[in-house]
């Protein structure tokens, strides 16, 4: 925080420098981004302790007042996939790569930008559940008219309409095939199908899958 850089210079700046300042070598004398990384894993158990303890250092630091807080969602995808994190869903890419799977990541940071907590969601989830929990119980109030709750209903119906009519021509162009089909390419097809209707994509969950008996080698599930 006193010293901010990019990532790539945790590398040559925290790793060859103690707290005090002072270099040092890493045991082995490897530097890697990856020892970094696994050190994270270590972290994670002690995540909430972390934040909550930040949270009450960095406002006695620097006098935050935490009246008011401001959240936002980012996401970031997975080029594979990614079958081990239970995470790793298709929602709305924000990086225009509806094709692939994604996490969804929440910062929340006080009324001066000043980071106090984080959230990993599923990629699948919206940003008005995306809430983070920073140390301290908070309530959050989502006020909806009974209009703008049948406009979205309406706006999801149409969407939903969009993709079922997708999904049958996908399923019929598989069903029909007469030689095997690159699996990748439907893929990005039926990405593109979700990321363009994408408020109702989260009712979904579709895969294709390996069947020998069809000429396609694949079916739609």
């Amino acid at each position: 925080m006193s010293r901010p850089a990019e990532r790539a210079a945790c590398r040559g700046d925290v790793v060859s420098r103690d707290g005090a300042g002072r270099s040092v070598r890493a045991a082995g004398g490897a530097r890697d981004d990856d020892r970094l990384y696994r050190a994270l894993d270590r972290l994670l158990w002690h995540k909430e302790a972390l934040q909550q303890h930040l949270v009450v250092r960095l406002g006695d630091l620097f006098a935050l007042d935490y009246d008011l807080l401001l959240y936002d969602v980012t996401s970031v995808y997975f080029e594979g996939a990614a079958d081990t994190n239970p995470l790793a869903q298709r929602g709305h890419s924000r990086d225009h790569r509806g094709d692939c799977k994604q996490v969804c990541l929440t910062l929340v940071v006080s009324r001066d930008g000043m980071p106090i907590g984080y959230e990993v969601f599923a990629g699948n989830r919206t940003d008005a559940t995306a809430m983070c929990r920073a140390g301290r119980v908070e309530t959050f109030v989502l006020i909806r008219s009974i209009e703008r709750r049948e406009k979205e209903r309406a706006m999801h119906e149409r969407f939903a309409r969009r993709i079922e009519t997708g999904l049958e021509r996908l399923g019929r162009r598989v069903r029909q095939a007469r030689r095997p089909l690159d699996v990748r390419r439907l893929e990005r097809q039926l990405g593109r199908l979700l990321e363009r209707n994408q408020r109702a994509a989260g009712r979904y969950v579709i895969e294709f899958v390996s069947d020998s008996t069809r000429r396609a080698g694949v079916r739609l599930e």
